[in-house]
C-alpha cells in the first residue's frame, strides 16, 4: 500500500511541473467576542510563477484582546515572476480600542488607515523594498518611514493572510 502511495505521489508531482494548479479557497475566522475575519482568496501557482488574489473582511474582530478591534476590508494580490515577488494591498481598516484598557471606563480610540498602492517588492538579489503611502487618520506617510507601531499593528493584522 505504501509503494502505490509513494507512486502516486511521485507521479502527481511529475505531472504539476508542466502545469500551472489553481485554487479558491474561503477560510472564517472567529475569536471569543463575536469578531471574525473572512479571507477569500484565489490564484495561480507555477513552477516559475504564479498570482493570488486575496480579500479579507474585518468585522469587529479583536485580533489579541478584547479591548482592541479592527473592521475594515483589505485586498491583497501577490505576483510571482520567477525570483521577483510584487505584494499589492489595496482598502482601508478602522482600529478601535479602549483607552483605559478593557474596564470599559475609558475613551475610544480610533485609527483610520488606508492602503495607497502599498506594495513590499521582493527579489532575491536586493532584499524586499516597501512602496507607496499609508494614509493615517487622515495624514499621509510614506510607507517606509511609518512609525514602528503602525507597522506592527498592520503586520499584525495582515498575518490573517497566511491562513
Amino acid at each position: 500500500m505504501f509503494k502505490k502511495t509513494l507512486f502516486a505521489l511521485a507521479l502527481a508531482a511529475a505531472s504539476m511541473g508542466a502545469s500551472a494548479l489553481t485554487f479558491e479557497r474561503t477560510t472564517t475566522i472567529r475569536d471569543d467576542y463575536n469578531g471574525r475575519v473572512v479571507v477569500q482568496s484565489a490564484g495561480t501557482l507555477g513552477e516559475e510563477n504564479g498570482s493570488r488574489v486575496a480579500e479579507a473582511r474585518f468585522t469587529n474582530f479583536h485580533p489579541r484582546t478584547q479591548d482592541r478591534w479592527a473592521d475594515g476590508t483589505v485586498s491583497r494580490e501577490v505576483v510571482r515572476d520567477g525570483e521577483l515577488v510584487t505584494v499589492t494591498y489595496g482598502g482601508s481598516l478602522t482600529l478601535s480600542g479602549n483607552a483605559n484598557g478593557g474596564n470599559g471606563n475609558g475613551n475610544a480610540q480610533q485609527l483610520a488607515i488606508s492602503f495607497v498602492d502599498l506594495k513590499i517588492v521582493r527579489n532575491a538579489e536586493e532584499g524586499p523594498d516597501l512602496q507607496g503611502q499609508l494614509v493615517v487618520n487622515g495624514q499621509t506617510i510614506d510607507a517606509a518611514t511609518a512609525p514602528a507601531q503602525v507597522r506592527a499593528v498592520l503586520l499584525g493584522l495582515l498575518r490573517f493572510f497566511r491562513v
